[in-house]
């Protein structure tokens, strides 16, 4: 998986394997991408295997807030409008981690 450095001060609070469901321009529908989602005091990312696309990267201030679906689906809603969808199994440390760091649930 792909793998996040930590900057100068940052602690990893959560790292986590998950599915980052979306559309990429290769696609026609949406479909989940295998890699690792990480929170830290400063931001949240989502890399893949061999750092291949789709991967993300947002500081925490960039997020509105979040969600939890059905089956544990976490859903980020973005300043921009923006959303992101991660599935995985067991998001409980996830959801935890987003809360610690004082993003709101909605």
């Amino acid at each position: 998986m792909g793998h996040l450095a930590l900057r100068e001060g940052e602690k990893m609070l959560v790292s986590k394997d998950v599915a980052y469901k979306t559309k990429t321009s290769m696609d026609l529908y949406p479909k989940p991408y295998q890699g690792k989602f990480y929170v830290t005091t400063q931001r949240v990312a989502f890399r893949t295997m061999g750092g291949l696309p789709p991967e993300f990267e947002y500081e925490l201030s960039e997020i509105e807030s979040f969600s939890v679906g059905m089956l544990k689906t976490i859903h980020l809603n973005m300043k921009d409008s923006g959303a992101h969808t991660l599935t995985g199994m067991f998001n409980k440390s996830l959801i935890q981690g987003l809360l610690d760091v004082g993003i709101k649930q909605v």
